[in-house]
């Protein structure tokens, strides 16, 4: 992660002082070192934090005639950004780690915004799942590496969460679910996706096989930074 001098030092001063909160982009982000994972923290302070996502979101030119299904909320951040251009009540964003819903509370608070937040995972049939926790919280996957633990997770099925709230976009970074969820659906509506693949989870003819998916269904590759990618159609 590259960061500047000034990053470093207004991290470490966040920690002696136990510094609240922090600005990104136009956000205000809760960084309690008592409650946001250090990784988090330094992100957000590095302002590397969902670095891809901030920006290919932006690309979009959203409106308030958009609807935004956020999939991956972790702590909010491109639900915030969402609700900040299209209006809260167009963006519906789900999370599978309950430890997680304070701080995107609090942050949904701190922005005066108030997008739909369900905590649940999303899944091919929504069947419960097994979520393995990692001590990166943010990476807590359906998937058990060198888990510390795992916990019952309920789910909705991808198709049902479609038809009921109609987004026009779609932003998804689940861990590796992805793999699942893409082969379910086909987005039907959904003008843009913006999706972060996990190769390092999955394999990567898994994740070949979820970007030829997206292909298929018409999407077009339109941006990419990193593992994280943008399709239109």
């Amino acid at each position: 992660m590259k960061s500047s001098f000034a990053d470093k030092i207004r991290y470490n001063a966040s920690k002696i002082f136990n510094q609240q909160t922090a600005s990104l982009d136009d956000l205000t982000i809760s960084v309690d070192k008592f409650t946001v994972p250090r990784e988090i923290r330094k992100g957000v302070f590095h302002r590397e934090y969902e670095k891809q996502e901030r920006h290919l979101i932006r690309t979009l030119d959203l409106s308030p005639s958009d609807r935004v299904l956020d999939l991956g909320t972790c702590v909010g951040v491109v639900a915030i950004t969402a609700a900040k251009l299209v209006g809260s009540k167009n963006v519906q964003t789900h999370e599978a780690n309950p430890a997680l819903e304070p701080i995107i509370r609090k942050n949904f608070a701190l922005n005066n915004v108030d997008p739909a937040l369900h905590m649940v995972a999303v899944t091919k049939d929504g069947r419960d799942i097994e979520l393995h926790l990692q001590k990166r919280v943010f990476s807590s996957s359906v998937f058990p590496r060198d888990s510390k633990g795992a916990i019952s997770v309920k789910s909705v099925a991808i198709s049902d969460i479609i038809n009921a709230f109609g987004p026009t976009i779609i932003s998804m970074d689940v861990e590796g679910a992805e793999a699942e969820i893409v082969d379910a659906t086909d987005f039907p509506g959904v003008r843009a996706a913006m999706l972060e693949v996990h190769p390092h989870v999955i394999g990567e003819l898994k994740a070949k096989a979820v970007l030829d998916r997206f292909a298929s269904l018409g999407f077009l590759e339109r941006n990419r930074m990193g593992d994280t990618y943008l399709f239109t159609r």
